[in-house]
């Protein structure tokens, strides 16, 4: 089945939008005519069936295309074997279902619970651990914690129940939730075991340095939040930076933090990068070594793991071009 999968991911690789396709996009007079370019591309077609391009509006491209992601993914399921390292591509579900946790709590915090319904992704409806039409309809963060109380989620939520009717600390949660999910991805750095699938243990590994990296630059340099404080939003342990490196990152002047970064196994992904520019750097990196993954197809479960997450950075890039089209403004 691991065979099937491969051929199907390199399958649909082949048919992800060009630099060409992106020219269109952007050249677009308006969203209407994206949706319409959408449609006409083998990777969009099916999403878009139906549709009358003319009369949609961003949103409705957005939730179209984040639709289009979602089935491929759901479809590609289908090809992997249980016993062979497919556990790895529950990874897009997790991570969904953590979104839908965050967006409700979020609302929550607001007293505005009731908005849940109508911006959740009904696609998604019944195709997670837990139904969405069910909660929408929880009232607090008590009732939260029971309703996913036979989750994977429950025994995080409980630890962040607020006293008194105090709001949830989100990113908090956010970065506990994710440590949970990469916990089940990859293997302790700590630990001497080796990994099942080595090309995919690297690639998340990888990813989640990147996402502890941007994380730490954000909070300090933007946000100006101690080590202390952006320590406890790290989502993992650091896997190739180092224990020591990422402790000078956490507690060193802001301003050194770049040249810190220098001295990291990441050097050489923001290297002569402009530190606004680094998110993108981090991007473009892991886009690099996805495709590589394909390329090489030694870990059929590692291509499928990295086509999806290619293809989540093509629905990003296809929502910015729709919203600077939609605003006349250039394209980041």
């Amino acid at each position: 089945m691991l065979t099937s999968l491969y051929a199907k991911v390199m399958v649909k690789y082949g048919r992800m939008l060009t630099a060409d396709d992106y020219n269109a996009l952007k050249n677009a007079p308006d969203v209407s005519q994206i949706a319409k370019y959408l449609k006409s591309t083998p990777a969009y077609s099916a999403a878009f069936d139906g549709l009358d391009t003319r009369l949609m509006h961003r949103g409705q491209i957005e939730t179209a295309v984040r639709r289009a992601v979602w089935d491929e993914y759901t479809g590609l399921l289908k090809y992997a074997a249980s016993d062979d390292g497919s556990h790895f591509l529950q990874y897009l579900k997790v991570q969904t279902e953590i979104g839908q946790i965050l967006a409700y709590t979020a609302l929550l915090n607001f007293g505005q619970t009731e908005r849940y319904a109508l911006v959740m992704p009904q696609y998604l409806a019944h195709g997670l651990a837990f139904d969405l039409f069910s909660l929408a309809s929880v009232k607090s963060y008590a009732q939260l914690c029971e309703f996913l109380s036979g989750t994977r989620y429950g025994a995080v939520l409980t630890r962040f129940k607020p006293d008194n009717g105090a709001a949830v600390r989100v990113p908090l949660l956010e970065a506990a939730l994710l440590r949970d999910m990469y916990s089940s991805l990859i293997t302790d750095p700590d630990s001497r075991d080796k990994p099942k699938d080595p090309v995919i243990d690297d690639f998340f590994k990888t990813k989640l340095d990147l996402e502890n990296i941007l994380r730490l630059l954000r909070l300090r340099q933007n946000f100006g939040l101690s080590g202390d404080d952006v320590k406890d939003c790290l989502i993992g342990k650091p896997c190739n930076i180092g224990k020591k490196a990422l402790h000078e990152m956490l507690f060193c002047d802001k301003d050194e933090l770049f040249a810190l970064l220098m001295s990291t196994p990441y050097r050489h992904v923001f290297d002569s990068v402009d530190p606004s520019r680094a998110e993108r750097a981090a991007d473009q990196w892991l886009i690099s070594k996805a495709k590589h993954i394909l390329r090489a197809g030694t870990s059929p479960a590692a291509a499928a793991a990295a086509y999806i997450e290619l293809r989540q950075f093509e629905t990003r890039t296809v929502i910015g071009i729709c919203e600077s089209v939609r605003y006349g403004v250039a394209p980041v």
